[in-house]
């Protein structure tokens, strides 16, 4: 204004000459400044943002292949388990078990009526053996159902762990593409 004697700044940072008009606003001219600053800020923060999605979305999927990887090792071994039948075997070795036990009365009873103390003992050692056997069968079995059980859960928890990451990955891809978008519209304006 002192260069310029015929203008007039009035106190809102308008410029008018001597005959009050009005020419240039100031104003304005830092409003567009500071949007301007405020543009390269946004489009700062939606770059960082964009490079933290970018950043989780390979972790995720990363551990979403690592998953499938681990649940389809599980399923396999699952089948492989289920062919095998644990739970069968059990019933099958535990009904074995019940008619030895049965047989070895009925032998036990008769050599009491007519047989020696040493044949007795002979017998009775026999099937001592024989159920120890097969309750040790059926012990194995039953640690080996036990086992199936405890894949089947964690193959299903995998299952929800997989649906889980997919949704999550789907999550942040959109995420990115509307970051995208809006660096783009940032830039364009």
């Amino acid at each position: 204004p002192e260069d310029f004697p015929d203008i007039v700044v009035d106190e809102e940072g308008h410029i008018k000459d001597d005959d009050g008009r009005l020419s240039v606003i100031l104003k304005d001219d830092t409003e567009f400044h500071d949007e301007d600053t405020k543009k390269k800020m946004d489009i700062q923060n939606a770059e960082k943002e964009l490079f933290h999605v970018e950043g989780t979305l390979t972790e995720k999927e990363e551990l979403l292949h690592a998953s499938k990887q681990n649940y389809l090792m599980l399923q396999t071994n699952l089948i492989q388990t289920m062919k095998e039948q644990y739970h069968k075997k059990v019933i099958e070795k535990e009904e074995e078990l019940r008619q030895i036990e049965i047989e070895r009365d009925s032998a036990l009873s008769k050599l009491t009526k007519t047989g020696s103390a040493a044949a007795k003992k002979e017998t009775e050692a026999k099937y001592k053996s024989k159920v120890q056997d097969l309750e040790g069968r059926i012990k194995e079995f039953r640690r080996k159902d036990r086992e199936q059980l405890n894949m089947i859960k964690m193959a299903k928890s995998q299952d929800r762990e997989i649906k889980n990451l997919v949704q999550e990955i789907d999550r942040y891809k959109r995420q990115k593409v509307d970051l995208t978008r809006k660096m783009k519209d940032a830039t364009d304006q």
